[in-house]
């Protein structure tokens, strides 16, 4: 959306809905540290480290994924914020740093200052992914091509001669042209206002392992929307950053539950392993069918190859999911 110019002041809608979300987040937070009976403190304490952190990380991780392009524009380009380029998962990293070094400052248990951040955090996150359509990002395919029925389309099994039912908010948004596109960034709040829902209902679970459990529904959900993003997606080589991520980051949580939950056999955790690989490999074999790059999948819609992504989404969750639970009960 274009500025909004209040005399000399332009006031960007992303920035200002960004604003107005950290400070929301920033109540609950206040909110939730109390509620855990944390020390006075502990909330001003993650604002003031993590907002900056999380800006910093995200901007870091960005320029690292796109070094060469990085290096062209110069290093001072790193500090030019107002033009953008942020990730995720930098940002994820920078504020759990503030979490843990908020502990470390105010001498508490980290993983009680990072449980008391989970809720805030995902709501911040919901309003995130919400905000990318103010900034014209988090879209996929455009609506009339996906159910074209001027000629033959690979994108759905179904078509609609009249589309104009799905071109409009929230089930898509309009480009520069006015051509309509999938509004994939509200599937994504949909989903991460759902995950809230998940660990509020996990709370019994309390510090032991809610964090961990936040890292867990959070990476598939960045593979997904990754998948079905068509704008401007990070990616290393032909992979995108936020897949080859949700691997390391899933890989790990997997790792540390089976170290840590010894009442369970080894074939329990060999199975979870092979579920998750089964997992990785679906994803990848949905990602590659929707370029037609596996030729016995070339029969496959898109729209079907989204539905495996999803399936694989949740695999990933059910593979690791149970170990953590696990944790948290022993």
């Amino acid at each position: 959306m274009d500025a909004i110019t209040l005399g000399a002041v332009k006031i960007f809608p992303y920035g200002l809905g960004l604003a107005l979300s950290l400070i929301g987040a920033c109540l609950f937070l206040a909110h939730t540290c109390r509620r855990a009976e944390l020390k006075g403190g502990t909330a001003s304490w993650i604002a003031v480290l993590g907002i900056p952190l999380g800006l910093l990380f995200a901007r870091l991780f960005y320029c690292l994924i796109r070094m060469q392009w990085f290096l062209r524009k110069g290093l001072a380009f790193f500090w030019q914020f107002q033009k953008g380029g942020f990730f995720l998962y930098g940002t994820l990293l920078g504020v759990v740093l503030a979490g843990l070094i908020t502990a470390r400052i105010t001498r508490q248990k980290a993983m009680k200052v990072l449980d008391a951040m989970v809720l805030p955090g995902t709501l911040m996150l919901s309003l995130g992914y919400l905000l990318m359509g103010l900034a014209g990002e988090g879209y996929g395919w455009s609506v009339s091509e996906w159910f074209s029925v001027d000629y033959p389309s690979d994108m759905s099994l179904f078509t609609l001669s009249d589309v104009s039912f799905f071109s409009r908010f929230p089930f898509a948004i309009p480009n520069y042209y006015g051509e309509y596109h999938w509004a994939v960034f509200v599937l994504e709040t949909i989903i991460a206002a759902l995950i809230g829902v998940r660990l509020y209902k996990d709370r019994s679970y309390g510090e032991k392992i809610r964090p961990l459990l936040f890292l867990c529904y959070l990476a598939p959900l960045e593979a997904l929307g990754a998948g079905m993003r068509q704008d401007a997606v990070l990616k290393w080589g032909f992979v995108k950053a936020a897949e080859i991520l949700t691997v390391v980051l899933m890989t790990g949580l997997l790792v540390y539950a089976c170290i840590a939950v010894r009442d369970i056999g080894a074939g329990r955790k060999v199975l979870s392993f092979v579920l998750l690989v089964a997992s990785f490999g679906l994803f990848m074999a949905m990602e590659f069918a929707l370029e037609k790059k596996i030729d016995f999948l070339t029969f496959m819609k898109m729209d079907m190859c989204y539905v495996g992504m999803i399936g694989a989404c949740l695999l990933m969750v059910a593979s690791v999911r149970p170990l953590l639970v696990r944790k948290a009960q022993t």
